[in-house]
């Protein structure tokens, strides 16, 4: 896949988000200027120094955004509080990916959506 392909991928997915927004495996906050609808994001990442490289875009960002340390295995988040997941390429690097997709399924609200891409 080009660079483009995945642009294009990652904006398809990123602007049907919409309300309060959990995106899992934030990394460096590649899919934060395709957000187009959002209230707050919830930015759910095990890594520090990815979100840290996120700095940049973060600033740019028209709506809140609250960082979560931890894996999806694990959402610290309650039930039935999330309108939209996002994921894009981050399921596989998740080593229980059936917990993480309850997780996800616990915290949407009913009506919710889960929005991935993956390889």
């Amino acid at each position: 896949m080009t660079k483009k392909d995945i642009e294009e991928q990652r904006s398809g997915v990123a602007d049907r988000a919409t309300g309060t927004v959990l995106e899992i495996g934030f990394g460096s906050g590649l899919n934060l200027p395709y957000y187009k609808n959002i209230k707050k994001l919830y930015a759910i990442d095990p890594s520090q120094e990815l979100y840290d490289l996120a700095h940049n875009r973060i600033t740019k960002a028209t709506f809140p955004i609250e960082f979560i340390k931890t894996s999806a295995e694990s959402i610290p988040l309650g039930d039935n509080s999330i309108d939209s997941v996002i994921s894009t390429w981050s399921l596989c690097s998740i080593s229980r990916p059936e917990n993480a997709l309850k997780e996800i399924h616990r915290v949407l609200r009913p009506g919710g959506k889960f929005i991935f891409v993956e390889h």
